[in-house]
């Protein structure tokens, strides 16, 4: 009866593992020697055995390898380090994908390694991206126009100002003039 529900419990724990939506490792040192198949997913390979016993370079950046080494060693140390970061990855095809790891140190047959859940954020960063660009498009807009463009509350006072409209008031700057009149109605 024990050894039937270790291997329930055995079956239980690899299913979970095996078909989870976050890519799974186990990196000994800098190596890979456990990958689940969305990991293989995340960076484009066609089955575990491409990634086992490849070090982490073969998924990570260039541009962040130094930052992602040198979190995976302390940990495995026992240093304190973040358990969560994000990191920018690599496909096999060579194209890049955006990471978010969340990864402790644990002992598999007796070895201190790290176990990482990897989540692919690449749609996330593209849109976080847009969004920006967007944000500074509009910023460009509002303090370069020569109409005065303002914001204001219900009850009457300015919430933004763009310098066009301040210097049309003859103010400075759009800081003077949210300072300074607090009244719309009243003061302008």
């Amino acid at each position: 009866a024990a050894e039937e529900a270790m291997k329930e419990s055995e079956e239980r724990y690899r299913t979970a593992i095996e078909y989870s939506n976050d890519g799974v490792t186990l990196v000994e040192g800098d190596k890979h020697i456990y990958v689940n198949k969305k990991f293989v997913e995340i960076f484009g390979y066609a089955i575990p055995n491409e990634l086992i016993g490849q070090p982490n370079s073969v998924t990570v950046h260039p541009d962040d390898y130094e930052k992602v080494s040198n979190l995976n060693r302390k940990r495995q140390q026992g240093e304190l380090v973040p358990s969560r970061y994000e990191f920018k990855g690599i496909r096999k095809d060579g194209t890049n994908v955006y990471i978010e790891v969340s990864a402790t140190k644990v002992n598999y047959k007796g070895v201190p390694v790290t176990l990482a859940y990897l989540r692919d954020i690449t749609e996330r960063k593209l849109a976080e991206k847009l969004l920006k660009e967007t944000e500074d498009k509009y910023r460009s807009i509002f303090e370069n126009a020569v109409e005065g463009i303002f914001q204001t509350t219900p009850e009457g006072r300015y919430l933004q100002v763009n310098p066009a409209l301040a210097k049309m008031y003859g103010y400075e700057s759009p800081d003077e003039l949210l300072m300074t009149v607090t009244d719309i109605g009243f003061q302008v």
